[in-house]
């Protein structure tokens, strides 16, 4: 029982830090939100009561039901459509990745909606001050705010029940997905495979100059805000090769077949062993010559290519890690964004 551990990951403003919790310290482990791991000792929702002394939590919930979420609002009326597009986001999670969570065909997902976000930062879940959700998958809860930008609330959704979701299937066995999946998968599921092309993930990656790609021996093994955190360009460049990959994988081939991927690596078998087993491609060189290939369309290689972060980047700030945001960079008649640290979060 001393080795249970919950988990529980945080979706960050726009550039998504991940941190780990271990024996009351934060430690970074990545975009995409944070996980705390903590010993079974204090329960999760003994934590969470303890933290809502200090907080300031609403005096009454309202709630909605939808026949795949229960959602728990703090205004009096849930945002009109939001049901709505529960349902749809809930039914492209279930063709993608129920094969991770077959509970979700029948049980709730728990929605926890603040209505603003100065609330939320307030509440019960003490989030830090650059998050826009968390979600807890042992509990099935995901915890936002309303009054987001246009779209964005749907986003920060399908980000965090893809973590949820992924998460929970890797911690069945006690164990974490490596980062790059991890982190790729829930960019992924971020839009529908019919909006992905608007998507920023996707202009990054087919505009991304082929020569900026790292070597997936080294780039798999990496874990971005602990290895790269001084470097914001390279920082920049992994996570938008992770969504490349992960959409690489699991987009150009039966998604049966990323299941398959996923398992094999949750059993403990290597990388190289599971591309071999499940794709029949000997090692990663093959896998990269694949990757590369898909991205190398004839008039884009090397027309657009990344510049330095400008020069209003603040250096990372001291302390417990680096909230990263999605800051405009003039790239010519790129409208790409760039991952970089904003104080002011």
């Amino acid at each position: 029982m001393d080795n249970e551990l919950l988990n529980f990951s945080m979706y960050g403003t726009d550039g998504w830090p991940r941190w780990e919790f271990y024996k009351m310290g934060w430690r970074e482990a990545g975009p995409g939100g944070y996980t705390a791991d903590v010993r079974r000792g204090p329960t999760l929702w003994l934590i969470l009561l303890l933290a809502s002394a200090a907080g300031a939590e609403p005096q009454r919930w309202h709630e909605t039901l939808s026949p795949h979420f229960q959602v728990r609002h703090e205004a009096a009326f849930a945002p009109q459509g939001l049901t709505l597009d529960l349902e749809k986001l809930h039914n492209r999670l279930r063709l993608d990745l129920s094969m991770f969570a077959p509970w979700m065909a029948k049980e709730r997902i728990n929605l926890y909606l603040y209505a603003a976000q100065a609330s939320y930062l307030r509440g019960r879940f003490q989030p830090p001050s650059w998050s826009n959700g968390v979600a807890f998958y042992r509990d099935r809860t995901v915890v936002t705010f309303s009054g987001q930008e246009e779209g964005k609330l749907m986003q920060v959704l399908g980000h965090e029940a893809t973590h949820l979701l992924f998460e929970g299937y890797w911690g069945e066995q006690g164990k974490t997905p490596p980062v790059w999946l991890n982190e790729g998968l829930a960019m992924m599921e971020e839009t529908d495979a019919e909006g992905a092309a608007g998507s920023d993930w996707r202009r990054a990656i087919e505009a991304m100059d082929p020569k900026d790609l790292m070597p997936l021996a080294r780039f798999t093994k990496i874990s971005p805000t602990n290895d790269l955190k001084d470097d914001r360009r390279a920082v920049t460049f992994w996570y938008v090769q992770a969504y490349g990959l992960v959409n690489f994988l699991y987009r150009s081939r039966p998604r049966m077949q990323f299941f398959n991927f996923c398992a094999q690596l949750r059993d403990g078998r290597t990388l190289e062993e599971a591309v071999w087993k499940v794709y029949r491609l000997r090692g990663l060189a093959a896998l990269e010559r694949e990757f590369r290939a898909s991205l190398d369309r004839p008039g884009r290689r090397g027309q657009i290519s990344f510049a330095p972060p400008s020069a209003s980047a603040v250096p990372p700030p001291s302390g417990r890690g680096v909230p990263m945001t999605l800051k405009p960079i003039d790239f010519g008649d790129a409208a790409f964004k760039s991952l970089m640290p904003d104080e002011k979060r």
